[in-house]
């Protein structure tokens, strides 16, 4: 049986044996769709940086200065050494919700459009540690979660979460049971805000 779409352009949809519509479809991530249509989805790295001691370091400050779009993290890219000496010694990972933005030990970075053939900036504010110290300096974060993390690399599929909302800033810390290196890579694209 043939089924006429009821457009007047003529195209057809096929019922099977078991009387089903046979259908086709093209899957694409959310960050990939916002990508290809809007050049909104974005990645950057602190590079490779060494912890200076073993106490806690205030890492890096991610706030969305945006007043139209959400920021929605997709994947989150840890890597640490182990540390210097052992190789085999965990980092202590935290996040902390609406800090106060560093006041010393920090420096900018700009993310890259993930979309090459734009040049669309993101609307954040992104500071990293500049090596400078035991980390930037920041007042008042609210702490939220925390995991130890082994020598390697662990990448999470965020998959849009969590959602960074207008105006809404995060903190990243490391504390390692050595002095070692870690790096943090974070691709994130920015979505319409919608109300909750």
């Amino acid at each position: 049986m043939v089924i006429n779409d009821g457009t007047g352009i003529g195209y057809k949809a096929k019922v099977n044996a078991d009387f089903q519509l046979e259908t086709s479809s093209i899957m694409a991530t959310e960050e990939a769709f916002i990508s290809e249509n809007y050049g909104r989805s974005y990645l950057f790295s602190t590079f490779v940086q060494k912890l200076s001691s073993t106490n806690e370091h205030h890492a890096l400050y991610f706030r969305n200065d945006s007043q139209i779009y959400d920021v929605r993290f997709n994947k989150i890219s840890f890597s640490w050494n182990g540390g210097d000496t052992n190789h085999n010694r965990a980092v202590k990972w935290s996040w902390f919700q609406a800090p106060n933005e560093p006041t010393a030990n920090s420096e900018s970075i700009i993310p890259t459009n993930l979309n090459f053939k734009t040049t669309r900036i993101a609307d954040v504010t992104i500071l990293k540690w500049d090596g400078v110290g035991e980390g930037m300096t920041v007042t008042s974060p609210v702490r939220v979660g925390e995991e130890l993390l082994g020598q390697g690399t662990t990448t999470n599929d965020a998959s849009g979460v969590p959602v960074i909302g207008l105006n809404n800033a995060i903190l990243v810390s490391f504390d390692g049971e050595e002095i070692g290196d870690y790096s943090l890579t974070i691709r994130f694209y920015m979505k319409e805000a919608v109300g909750v």
